[in-house]
């Protein structure tokens, strides 16, 4: 089998099924993929819902009730479970257009040696309005990732972000799974399980696959895009960045950063792009100090 579609879910059925629709229009007939999907300790109807669906998918559809929570560790019971030689991820809120499949199957033929890559995604808003205090640099929170069609890798300073993503099943094994420590857990935020992947992949020097006729529409959750979800994820950001990134601590110190927001506050000038550069930094000397303490 040349591909296997893993999706991971919890507790999302409605996201869920509009997903497996979403690739059920899918225009790729050839019987060398299959769909898995990891009900990742998921308490409401994923498992009935989506195995309603199996007709509509060709008996492609394969489901795996994973009881210990957390998205790392639902990706890795769904490598093991996958039977294809490559694993493409899809988020359950992500929807793909219509050929996806068919575009990463042609791709994979003319690609057989890729080790790991990803498509484009945009945000789908839906009715939803960008807010007031919305910059374009905010668009990276919501995974928004796009370049010129004729792109085949991707640039120097991007990767692949995990709702639309893929990697050879061998390699995957090579190099081992996703970090436990990072990505979702339940309704617990976090980040950089693929990132921290694909940076081990980079340093072996292999390319990293840009497909871009493989579309996906990312859903915009409306918590994300307040003030208090955007700050949220800039204070985790910061503290991921030392702990695994090893980003140097902000060199202006606690001192500095106080002077820095009071200074910005006096001025006027605490738009919401300063404060989330400021709970950033804040994460950063935060995580600094704690890894300072305990190797002291």
């Amino acid at each position: 089998m040349l591909i296997s579609v893993v999706i991971c879910t919890h507790d999302r059925a409605d996201h869920l099924e509009r997903c497996l629709r979403s690739i059920a229009r899918d225009d790729d007939a050839s019987r060398d993929w299959e769909i898995v999907v990891v009900a990742n300790a998921c308490a409401d109807d994923t498992v009935a819902r989506a195995g309603m669906l199996a007709p509509l998918l060709g008996g492609r559809l394969r489901i795996v009730e994973e009881p210990v929570p957390g998205l790392s560790h639902a990706r890795n019971v769904g490598a093991s479970a996958a039977r294809g030689r490559f694993l493409v991820y899809l988020d359950d809120d992500a929807i793909p257009e219509a050929g996806w499949v068919k575009c990463y199957r042609e791709y994979f033929l003319g690609h057989p040696d890729i080790l790991g890559g990803g498509g484009p995604i945009e945000p789908d808003w839906g009715a939803l309005q960008r807010p007031s205090y919305w910059r374009p640099e905010f668009e990276v929170n919501r995974a928004s990732l796009k370049f010129p069609d004729t792109t085949e890798v991707f640039p120097a300073g991007h990767l692949p972000f995990g709702a639309n993503m893929f990697m050879r099943a061998d390699a995957f094994r090579d190099l081992g799974g996703f970090d436990l420590a990072l990505g979702m857990n339940g309704k617990r935020l976090g980040l950089a399980e693929e990132t921290e992947w694909f940076l081990r992949l980079q340093r072996t020097g292999a390319p990293i696959g840009y497909v871009a006729g493989a579309l996906v529409h990312h859903w915009v959750n409306p918590r994300d895009v307040t003030r208090a979800g955007l700050l949220r994820r800039a204070l985790k950001a910061g503290i991921v960045s030392v702990r695994v990134f090893h980003v140097p601590r902000p060199p202006q110190g606690w001192i500095g950063w106080l002077r820095h927001a009071v200074s910005a506050t006096v001025r006027g000038r605490l738009d919401m792009g300063e404060q989330v550069y400021l709970m950033l930094e804040l994460g950063r000397l935060w995580a600094s100090s704690r890894m300072g303490r305990s190797s002291g």
